[in-house]
Parts: C-alpha cells; sequence; structure tokens
C-alpha cells in the first residue's frame, strides 16, 4: 500500500522546517540540532549542490511536499519510517530527493531528521 505525507500530517512541519533551513544553507545548524544525521554539514552541502548541478534550492509548494512518499523501514534498529520528499530548483521539481528518518521511539528527540539527498 502506497503511503504518502498526507497520512502522516504530524511530521509535516518538522519536514518543512528541515526543507526551509537547506534554503537558507543552515546545514551546520541542522547537524547540531540532530536534525541532519548521520552526515556532516558540509556532505549534505556537497550532495545538495551535486544533486541540483548547482542550482539554488526554492520552497516546495504544499501539495508536493505532502505528497512525499512514506515506507516503513523492517528490521532497522532505531528508526520506523523513512519520509522521501522531492526538492525543488530554480528549474522546478527536480530528479532529487530529502530522505527522512523518523524515530521508532516517540521519546527521542528529534523524532525526525534529515538522513540524505540523493537522486535515485
Amino acid at each position: 500500500m502506497e503511503r504518502k505525507l498526507v497520512d502522516y500530517p504530524m511530521h509535516a512541519p518538522l519536514v518543512r522546517h528541515i526543507y526551509d533551513a537547506l534554503i537558507h544553507d543552515h546545514f551546520e545548524e541542522l547537524v547540531r540540532q540532530g536534525l541532519a544525521a548521520p552526515g556532516t554539514a558540509s556532505e549534505y552541502r556537497a550532495a545538495l549542490r551535486s544533486c541540483l548541478c548547482g542550482e539554488a534550492v526554492r520552497p516546495i509548494p504544499d501539495e508536493a511536499l505532502m505528497n512525499g512518499y512514506v515506507f516503513e523501514i523492517g528490521g532497522h534498529q532505531s528508526d520506523g519510517l523513512s519520509i522521501e520528499v522531492p526538492i525543488f530548483s530554480e528549474g522546478g521539481r527536480s530528479d532529487a530527493f530529502m530522505i527522512f528518518r523518523v524515530k521508532k521511539d516517540n521519546a527521542a528527540q528529534p523524532m525526525l531528521y534529515l538522513y540524505d539527498i540523493l537522486v535515485p
């Protein structure tokens, strides 16, 4: 069964916050707050630059955000869900995605974090 972020609305505000932080190049802040892991700020910045061929990140429309795909992660020790949200650039929707992970432990802070940036 295909699931989307609209089915998990409680995660949408933090996904949007992290996405918006990348627009403003706040990678260090995300890593310091635990909102991006396991990479470094430099690694995330380089991945984004590579995936977008140097174009700037642009805001994601609400509909595109809420249509991000959600997958269960079977057998992972600490993470229960993976969320894939498309990245928009100067030319519109790109082929790149931000991959977020949601921890199984609801008491964990932060509960959701940026895991990867890639072109599938």
